[in-house]
This record gives C-alpha cells, structure tokens and sequence, in this order.
C-alpha cells in the first residue's frame, strides 16, 4: 500500500546496527532533503559521546536530550531522521514521532545485526560480550520495542539489501519515487 510522507519528516527506526544512518543520507540525496542522526546530534550538543553519557549521567539524562533533539526535529520539513534505536520506548517520544512524520521500522534479526555489531563498548546497551551474548541481549531487545516498532508506518525486513535497494523500496512504497 502506498504512502505519503506526511508533514516532509521521514523518521527511520529499529535495533542499533539495522542501517537507520547508512540509510538515512541515501535517502535524503533521493529526496534532496537534509538528514539527521539523533545520537549524532546529541554528541554535538552535549559535547559528549552516548557511552560517557550513559556512563556519567545515566540513561534517564541521555532520554531527556533525545526529547529535546525530537521536539526540534517536528519543527522542520523536508528531513530524513535516523532515530537512536530506543527512541520509540518512551510514549511521550513515541507521539511526537508518530504525529509529525512518517515512520520505517527496518526489522533486522538480531542474529544478524550481533554480527554487525561490534563488542568493543561504542555501544552502552550491547555491552562487550561474545556473539551469543550480543545476539541475546539483541533479541531481548527486540522483544520489549516490538510493539512500539511496529507501530510503524512501513516495516521492512531487510537481509540481504544493499543500502541502495532499500533504499528504492521504501521510495517506492511510501509513493515517494524521484
């Protein structure tokens, strides 16, 4: 079923490692949109990479910076945003999101995205583990966000894709083709 991209913000979601910001400057150049990474943008902000926030301040702060980062975004049009993959966990996000833009929930199996991922500490929530912990810990993940992933617009399950054919696919099915 084809879509439009309501109010010009194409949000892109799902587990850390799914391609949200491979695939968000793809799209944006096809679009001759700007784009966004939200993490990237609260680095900038805040001075600090999202391990010493989480180390130093704590999930809680790092979520309130991420809010603060989305209530700017819905005041903008024409921009791809490559959401940090828990953004969708707190309901107050999850409005903001799904009232100004369109939502892709890229549905990675865990399997495949601990191999992707590495255990070198970038990530705060995957910790340093061997594969089988990431894919644990990965897929436990998944299964507390499901429910707000899905609330998605579009859900793709994207294996073997190249960055460039999903992102053909979503242009296609949200009627967006340039």
């Amino acid at each position: 079923m084809k879509q439009h991209i309501r109010n010009g913000i194409l949000y892109l979601t799902g587990l850390m490692g799914c391609g949200k910001t491979t695939l968000a400057p793809l799209l944006a150049a096809r679009l001759a949109w700007e784009w966004m990474d939200t993490d990237s943008e609260i680095e900038r902000i805040t001075g600090m990479s999202i391990p010493a926030i989480f180390e130093k301040q704590g999930e809680a702060a790092f979520r309130r910076e991420e809010r603060a980062v989305l209530r700017e975004i819905t005041q903008r049009k024409r921009l791809v945003v490559a959401l940090g993959g828990g953004a969708l966990t707190l309901p107050r996000n999850r409005a903001l999101i799904r009232g100004s833009g369109t939502l892709v929930f890229l549905n990675v199996p865990p399997a495949l995205l601990a191999e992707r991922l590495p255990a070198d500490g970038t990530r705060p929530l995957l910790g340093e583990g061997d594969l089988l912990e990431r894919r644990r810990i990965l897929e436990t993940m998944l299964r507390s966000r499901r429910e707000q992933y899905e609330t998605a617009d579009l859900i793709l399950t994207p294996e073997d894709d190249t960055p460039e054919e999903l992102c053909e696919t979503i242009l296609i099915c949200l009627g967006a083709q340039t």
